[in-house]
């Protein structure tokens, strides 16, 4: 197993050449490269095949960016439909003390008028655990936003906080919209009203 270099540097013939096919292939697959324990000169530039190079990260700018439009990426798209998200830590905090609420059927409307920059409503939903694992909420949560996009033009601006029940779960999806547009629309009355003295 063990070979052996010539005084001038060649690889003296192994004993096991004359093994049989299946032996030398097992011997090529598990010997050792040989690798020099010395260091390259000071000055001396490292040498990479173009296999090692990663050629899908230049160095430096290619040339000018392309023209038009950039295609939109996945985190430009975020809340640019009808209808927004509630992110803001102080929309949570109104709607802690809303200006109306309204249930229809296993969905309760929270509402707060609160002022938007472009005019969307913005919707958050809470869907707890009594409504059934992650994937059922999940799934609540996926048809009630998109049943919200799509009567978008039907909720009146503000801020709204949606809570379900577990029956919410058996309701077929134009049940479930409008269940959800007529609590939107009743919370949305019921502030006007408190608001108005009423």
């Amino acid at each position: 197993m063990c070979s052996s270099r010539s005084p001038l540097g060649e690889q003296a013939p192994d004993l096991a050449d004359d093994a049989p096919p299946v032996v030398q292939e097992r011997k090529a697959r598990t010997s050792e490269a040989h690798v020099p324990a010395q260091h390259p000169q000071a000055g001396e530039d490292p040498w990479f095949s173009l296999t090692d190079v990663d050629q899908g990260r230049p160095g430096r700018s290619q040339g000018a960016p392309a023209q038009g439009s950039p295609q939109p990426d996945r985190l430009s798209r975020v809340g640019r439909g009808p209808v927004a998200r509630v992110v803001a830590r102080s929309t949570f905090g109104e709607l802690r003390k809303p200006a109306g609420k309204a249930r229809n059927g296993p969905i309760l409307a929270i509402f707060t008028p609160l002022p938007t920059s472009d005019g969307r409503p913005q919707v958050a939903y809470a869907v707890s655990k009594r409504c059934g694992g992650a994937v059922d909420r999940n799934l609540i949560r996926r048809r009630l936003r998109a049943a919200a996009e799509r009567e978008a033009g039907q909720i009146t601006p503000g801020a709204y906080l949606i809570r379900t029940d577990p029956q919410v779960i058996d309701l077929a999806f134009e049940e479930l919209a409008g269940s959800l547009i007529e609590a939107m629309r009743r919370a949305a009355e019921r502030s006007k009203e408190l608001r108005n003295g009423a």
